[in-house]
Formats: structure tokens, C-alpha cells, sequence
């Protein structure tokens, strides 16, 4: 076990990864980039349970490798230890696991391994945050494999175009900032717009979100037309509107 941090207010975290130079490279990431105190890093599950049973964690990051088993125990577990704390896993591109059921299970977030060094901080940010970090290869699969239930897509129907648009790009694994940049919005609109979404769609997490768009078809974005909405002024030409909007009086 590598020892942990001391550092007081901040979220706690705990890393259970096999691998050594996996561990030194997350433990560096964590360190230098993340507002965090690190609990400890353990090689598998059953080292972590006792330090689990009595410390509260915000965070638990989850590398599985080939040696493990049964991931769906390795899940329940961590959902009995600590049924508060969010779960960020790490998986091999070339490994077997049942994405869809651990996502429904609450999980939130998948990153390949190859991802680690140039994901994993901003998708911390993302998990503390309500985000659903998910790497593109993770998406694709899950997107492929799942059968679709044609009727399913008519929830998206109250959905504006704008809105599926940013649907699309939540359950792609996009960051917040990203969604912001692709559709040229203030990160404040991308907030509102998931906000609506998650109301319509009768979700309260982005975890939710994702398992009811994987049970979709894969045309279901595409089949409403989409109501033709204006859309913002470039991002260069917002400070204005942007001062004219802080200056009027809340409704």
C-alpha cells in the first residue's frame, strides 16, 4: 500500500489498482492536479475493506484487471461499504466487462487505462461534479452491443433540438467544457440544458441518463424533428450580452 496524504477539507479518495506503475502514475496525478486527500492505494478489493469499514470516501477509483474474477461482487461490495461514495472505473481496452450493469448499478464513470494520463483529472473533476466521464471506445461498445427497445425513444420527444444535441454529447462521455465548445454555449447554458433534460427524461443523475439512452436505438436522437432554435452569439461576442444580463433585475 502506498501511504496516503494528509490534507484536511477535501475530498477523500481511495485507489484500488494492481498494477505498480498504474498506481505511481494515478498517485501523481492525484497529488499534483487534485484537491483531494489520498486515503491509501491498495493491489485489490479485499486489502481496501477494512480501511473501507471505517472511513467515509468521497471517491473510489477501480482498476480492474485480468485477475479479477467477478467484478459485479467487486461492485456490490463497494456499494455496501460505502453507499455514499462514487465509483470511477478503470478497465483494460482489452477486457471483458459488463459495462451496461455496473453503469445501472451506479457507477460513475469508465475510463480505459490508456486514458489515465490524459483524462483522468478533468474526469475527477467531472465524477465530484454529477458528470459521467466515459472513454469513446467504452461508449462505442456499449452503443453496438446493447439491443435496442424501439419504443423507448419516445421520451426524447419533448426534448428540444438543442437538447438532444447536448444529450448526445453527455452520453458520449463529453466534459461539460467540451459539450460547451462543440455547440459554441456558455458552460452556464450546458448546465441548464442538462437540467431540463434530467427533468424531462425523469432522471436525477447523468448515470441515469446514460442507462435510458443505452436502452434507446441508436437512431433515437435523429428521429424527432428538431425545432429550429437560434442559436447563441460566438463565444467572442457573449461579454456584452453577458453584461447586459448581469445588469438586469432578476425576474
Amino acid at each position: 500500500m502506498i501511504p496516503g496524504n494528509e490534507c484536511v477539507e477535501r475530498k477523500r479518495v481511495i485507489v484500488i489498482e494492481q498494477n505498480a506503475d498504474l498506481q505511481i502514475n494515478i498517485f501523481q496525478i492525484l497529488k499534483t492536479g487534485c484537491d483531494c486527500t489520498i486515503l491509501g492505494f491498495y493491489p485489490d478489493l479485499e486489502e481496501a475493506l477494512p480501511q473501507l469499514a471505517k472511513t467515509p470516501v468521497d471517491l473510489l477509483i477501480l482498476g480492474v484487471g485480468p485477475t479479477c474474477a467477478n467484478p459485479s461482487r467487486s461492485l456490490s461490495l463497494l456499494n455496501y461499504a460505502q453507499p455514499e461514495s462514487k465509483v470511477l472505473v478503470l478497465v483494460d481496452s482489452s477486457q471483458a466487462f459488463p459495462v451496461f450493469e455496473a453503469i445501472r448499478a451506479g457507477v460513475s464513470g469508465y475510463l480505459l487505462k490508456e486514458d489515465v494520463p490524459t483524462r483522468l483529472r478533468v474526469s475527477l473533476d467531472e465524477v465530484l461534479n454529477g458528470g459521467f466521464p466515459i472513454s469513446s471506445l467504452i461508449s462505442h461498445t456499449l452503443l453496438q452491443e446493447i439491443s435496442p427497445s424501439p419504443g423507448k425513444f419516445e421520451v426524447l420527444r419533448g426534448l428540444t433540438g438543442r437538447e438532444r444535441e447536448c444529450f448526445q454529447h453527455i452520453v458520449e462521455g463529453k466534459l461539460y467544457k467540451e459539450i460547451a465548445v462543440r455547440m459554441n454555449i456558455r458552460l452556464e447554458t450546458v448546465r441548464s440544458h442538462i437540467r431540463n433534460i434530467y427533468q424531462k427524461l425523469g432522471v436525477k443523475t447523468r448515470t441515469e441518463a446514460a442507462v435510458k439512452y443505452l436502452s434507446m436505438p441508436t437512431h433515437a436522437l435523429e428521429t424527432t424533428p428538431a425545432r429550429k432554435i437560434e442559436a447563441e452569439p460566438p463565444l467572442r461576442q457573449q461579454e456584452p450580452l453577458r453584461k447586459l444580463r448581469s445588469a438586469a433585475p432578476a425576474p
